[in-house]
């Protein structure tokens, strides 16, 4: 049984930022298509308020980030760590569902609590992502292996947690610092782009942390779930 070591917070940067500069290309694409995209959907809602469908379309195109795009672009950076002899795994988007699905309202309840418990959830289950997409695991099985990975780490992980919300929360102190000002009120547009441009920044910052993470917790050729014995 392979028992996940210790991460500090020096380390889990250093491979993150390596992994960054490696996928620069990929990852600037993704973020310019998210703030992109979804400031046209608030461009379009601004001069057709009375459209129908645009909410609907804005939940599914965040569907489709949160579900398609994470899946490729962890795959991607997990790509040199699969044997070239092997199949790659079958790519199991039901599974990333569930797994956002319980994960999600589990982290979403404790921040509505007490913010703590989870900020702390998100830590323990950082790699639940790259662990489904490497071992081909279920939703609830990922959750388990990455719980599994951060016990020694949970403290690092919830930091880790808290540096991917950074571009959001700098967008919302920018948005109360410009409160009311003329220059916003005249430009509205400019709050939309800014705000996605930070949700770009926060969904793709937590996608390269999760995936470093898990690269520091779990060897190469740790393809068992082993974890569980």
């Amino acid at each position: 049984m392979h028992e996940a070591p210790a991460v500090n917070l020096a380390a889990l940067i250093d491979e993150a930022r390596t992994l960054a500069l490696r996928n620069a290309t990929l990852l600037s694409l993704v973020v310019a298509a998210i703030a992109g995209s979804f400031t046209g959907i608030d461009w379009y809602i601004a001069v057709n308020p009375d459209a129908n469908g645009v909410l609907l379309l804005n939940s599914l195109f965040g569907l489709v980030i949160s579900l398609f795009v994470q899946y490729r672009v962890t795959e991607q950076m997990l790509a040199d760590r699969w044997p070239s002899d092997r199949a790659r795994p079958t790519r199991s988007y039901g599974a990333l569902f569930g797994l956002s699905l319980l994960s999600g309202l589990a982290i979403a309840a404790g921040l509505i609590v007490l913010v703590v418990p989870g900020i702390y959830l998100a830590g323990r289950w950082l790699t639940a992502v790259p662990r489904l997409v490497e071992n081909e695991l279920s939703g609830s099985d990922a959750l388990r292996a990455a719980w599994a990975d951060s016990a020694h780490s949970d403290f690092v992980f919830a930091i880790a947690y808290l540096i991917s919300l950074s571009p959001l929360l700098a967008a919302v102190a920018l948005g109360f610092a410009m409160e009311g000002d003329v220059f916003l009120d005249s430009f509205t547009m400019l709050a939309s782009v800014i705000f996605n441009l930070a949700n770009g920044l926060f969904s793709v910052l937590g996608w390269v942390l999760a995936v470093a993470a898990f690269r520091l917790c779990v060897p190469v050729r740790d393809q068992t779930m082993d974890v569980f014995a």
